[in-house]
């Protein structure tokens, strides 16, 4: 019986002169470190603005965490199955494509902890104990879903990265960040979509 490898954090740290440690814990309590000499990779890590960011910089080291625990069984996070699940969308889509794609989107942002104005993790965590919890309910409103995928966007490369492909599928076009602008401005502006 494998034990799930999930990540809960991933921390570095400077331990000596160009000698630092990366430092992952798991979701049950479970601390890894692995020491490097890499000054270049300390300097990448420390620029990461997410989590995600730091799985992508070290996955080398951290496969090779895994590899030598065999009793645990890596677990991948939405963001890095994007494409795969983005695939399964597209052959089998159980919504509207755009829908669908929009909610993975939101997701990945979701799961990057992006947020605006503290409000969505403070009504999630407000009705926890309720039976539908707040993303359910609240982004069931495709435009509140899409504010939040476009302004995921704008703060984050890889979600950006996630819109543009999907554009590029979907709608066949090419999108930059004035275009999620502009639709940033048409649901604000237009529609009154707030958070």
């Amino acid at each position: 019986m494998y034990i799930p490898f999930i990540i809960s954090e991933i921390k570095i740290k400077e331990i000596g002169q160009k000698d630092y440690q990366l430092v992952v814990t798991l979701d049950n309590g479970k601390v890894f470190h692995h020491q490097f000499r890499d000054e270049e990779l300390f300097m990448k890590a420390q620029s990461a603005k997410y989590q995600t960011d730091l799985r992508n910089i070290f996955r080398e080291q951290i496969n090779d965490m895994v590899a030598s625990n065999p009793a645990y069984l890596y677990h991948y996070t939405i963001c890095e199955l994007f494409n795969i699940s983005f695939g399964h969308i597209l052959e089998e889509p159980l919504d509207d494509l755009y829908s669908e794609s929009m909610k993975l989107i939101r997701i990945c942002a979701d799961e990057k902890n992006i947020q605006f104005d503290g409000y969505f993790r403070e009504r999630w965590e407000q009705s926890a104990d309720t039976i539908i919890n707040f993303d359910e309910e609240y982004f069931e409103d495709a435009d509140k879903r899409d504010l939040h995928v476009f302004l995921s966007a704008m703060v984050d490369d890889e979600i950006f990265g996630f819109l543009k492909y999907v554009f590029k599928i979907l709608e066949h076009k090419q999108i930059t960040r004035e275009f999620v602008e502009e639709k940033i401005k048409y649901l604000t502006k237009v529609k009154g979509i707030k958070f």
